[in-house]
């Protein structure tokens, strides 16, 4: 079996644990179920993987915690990136939007501490015009030149912390999409193209699953 395909079965694995705890209001139990598998997935696979973003530093999680090397391989294959459960509140009330997720690169993820910081996602159309060292608006104001248009698409958590930015985006001319939950399947929609950027301030692990390059694995619940 072809390397890749250990962790597509990881995460699968993962999305088939936590099924039957879908709906029951027991974000714990979801969450437990889907990491146990992705564990056992991956410390069984003839590969050797070590956590860079992994389950809450901040909770002391017993699996999948950052630095845990897992696999039976000799030699490291990847860094990981894991949500066994991206979107919990989603799958605990059975709302659509879950999905589990890996990222593997081969010593190129970035450790990030358990901290809320902000992020923007592009895709590659518009990569080019994002500048770090310019604010938030400048970037969309560009973003805007480069597609020529102002009513890009934003998908962004609604959330009290963001009320003031979508006010500025909507000021912008931006249309403005508000999820609940799960800002990882809403950067899969920016490269499907169903949108143009992810903004906001939420997680940092989450934003090392999107940052991650070469292999990304998901499934939806």
């Amino acid at each position: 079996m072809n390397k890749d395909m250990y962790l597509i079965r990881a995460v699968e694995m993962a999305t088939i644990a936590a099924y039957k705890f879908i709906g029951r209001k027991n974000k714990n139990a979801v969450d437990f179920a889907a990491v146990e598998a992705m564990t056992i997935m991956l410390d069984n696979a003839p590969i050797k993987c070590r956590i860079i973003v992994g389950e809450g530093e901040l909770d002391q999680a017993p699996m999948l915690f950052v630095n845990q090397e897992l696999g039976k391989g000799k030699t490291l294959t990847y860094d990981l990136a894991v949500d066994p459960v991206e979107g919990t509140y989603s799958s605990t009330y059975n709302i659509a939007g879950s999905i589990a997720c890996l990222a593997a690169a081969p010593n190129t993820i970035l450790k990030l501490p358990e901290m809320y910081m902000e992020k923007l996602f592009v895709g590659p159309d518009l990569q080019d015009a994002i500048n770090n060292e310019d604010d938030f608006i400048t970037n969309i104001k560009t973003m805007q030149k480069m597609k020529k248009h102002n009513d890009l698409i934003d998908i962004i958590l609604d959330k009290p912390r963001h009320q003031k930015i979508i006010e500025k985006l909507h000021d912008l001319g931006i249309i403005v999409r508000l999820i609940g939950d799960g800002d990882v399947l809403a950067a899969i929609d920016v490269i499907n193209k169903e949108a143009d950027f992810v903004y906001g301030i939420g997680g940092a692990p989450e934003r090392g699953i999107n940052g991650s390059i070469s292999i990304k694995c998901w499934w939806q619940y």
